[in-house]
């Protein structure tokens, strides 16, 4: 008898061990998509991920390259929402645990904590545009640089082919032109929203903002003592212009993000996509079986923390050993083998019968499949060479947690235990 490594039960592998799928976003594939493209895989569901496996016919196979394009951009809009610009390296991060809002990603740019403050903090936001001549917006920089409650907001990238980080490198090397000795520069971030909100349409132009409250309002002015000042006399809201003003260069950013977005080919990555997932795809190789053996697996295992239902109820206290079969039989046959072996591929036919007989689920999984050719050619032929199931990818942790070794090979349920089941090619 073989004890296998922690095992749990549906309604525990629910709560332990379900796994959210990764997503690595960079605004720059915007413009090239190739890591949806080549990595589908990271930007869909699991569910989906499941039917792609699977597709079994042409039908279906057209619904998955349907919902590929929606589900991409359903994990943009997400990812968009997680972009944090990083102070001091001038690049946007990641933040893994932003609050995600669905829809909201194309429509609002992520602002970022340490913009607005709270009611009763004071901010000096300075509206900029690299298309001011160098003299002034060296000197907005320069005021900005010199206050711990001021920083500057742009509209827009630079240049229409840009991605956010080279707009903020060019922004770092003005900088750098006018101060070398300086290693932090003046904050600056791309809030098209603070553009908007507050009808900002040309440069410089100072918002003083009370929390997010604005307070005075004043165009062609970079001075924050005499905004101030205005203030503390009791001028508030739009005191106009004062100096000269500027046009915006830059295009706004939601312009550009939907200007990039109408010229993907959703058509195009969809079929780009199916195209490369078999070259992308890695099979879970396991040797043939060289004898016929059979050997129980034993599921029980030691409960490292009380799970709890969400009215209360206890699964499993801490310190319970416990046996996923003792809750929910396993009424399924695993059928494991090697599809690009035509005798395996015979052997397989034969045990979905034996299941189907049985009237107990056949869950067929394959470990290798010759796509020399045509992947979803050889997939679809091998799908509809066993009719009434779907195919799978055998995958390492169930081929561990039931200890399949070897091809082909059956697993089952056989009293309180998993029973597995090798067999050599002359027992086929």
């Amino acid at each position: 008898m073989r004890l296998s490594a922690p095992a749990l039960c549906a309604a525990i592998a629910a709560a332990l061990l379900s796994q959210p799928l990764a997503a690595e976003f960079q605004l720059d594939e915007f413009e090239a998509s190739k890591e949806v493209i080549q990595n589908p895989e990271r930007y869909i569901s699991p569910e989906m991920a499941a039917r792609l496996q699977a597709p079994g016919e042409d039908e279906q196979l057209q619904e998955v390259a349907k919902s590929i394009a929606a589900e991409t951009n359903k994990r943009i809009d997400e990812e968009l929402q997680r972009l944090k610009f990083d102070e001091q390296n001038w690049v946007f991060e990641r933040d893994a645990e932003a609050k995600v809002e669905p829809g909201k990603g194309l429509g609002q740019n992520k602002q970022p904590q340490s913009a607005l403050g709270q009611p009763g903090e004071i901010r000096y936001v300075v509206y900029l545009s690299l298309g001011m001549p160098d003299r002034e917006f060296t000197q907005a920089m320069t005021a900005i640089k010199s206050r711990d409650d001021a920083f500057g907001v742009i509209i827009g990238l630079a240049e229409k082919g840009h991605s956010i980080p080279d707009t903020m490198k060019l922004i770092y090397k003005r900088w750098n032109n006018h101060d070398p000795e300086s290693e932090v520069p003046p904050l600056i971030y791309m809030d098209p929203n603070l553009f908007d909100d507050y009808a900002v349409r040309d440069v410089p132009t100072i918002i003083r903002f009370d929390g997010k409250t604005p307070t005075v309002k004043v165009r062609g002015m970079l001075n924050f003592d005499w905004v101030e000042d205005q203030f503390e006399a009791g001028r508030t809201g739009n005191l106009g212009q004062q100096g000269p003003v500027y046009e915006i260069a830059e295009e706004h950013f939601m312009e550009t993000v939907k200007r990039r977005m109408a010229k993907l080919n959703p058509d195009k990555m969809k079929q780009q996509a199916m195209d490369r997932f078999w070259s992308n795809q890695n099979f879970t190789l396991l040797p043939d079986a060289q004898e016929t053996a059979s050997f129980k697996v034993d599921l029980t295992f030691t409960v490292q923390r009380d799970i709890q239902t969400p009215n209360g109820t206890y699964l499993a206290r801490k310190g319970q050993k416990v046996n996923p079969l003792d809750i929910m039989p396993f009424q399924r046959i695993g059928i494991v083998f090697d599809a690009s072996e035509p005798a395996q591929v015979a052997w397989a036919q034969k045990e979905v019968i034996r299941a189907q007989k049985k009237q107990t689920i056949p869950i067929v999984m394959i470990t290798d499949l010759d796509i020399s050719e045509d992947g979803w050619e050889a997939f679809r032929t091998l799908n509809n060479s066993i009719p009434g199931v779907a195919v799978k990818m055998a995958n390492a942790p169930i081929l561990e947690r039931f200890q399949v070794e070897k091809v082909p090979s059956r697993f089952e349920q056989d009293g309180k235990f998993i029973r597995v089941t090798e067999f050599a090619e002359e027992d086929y």
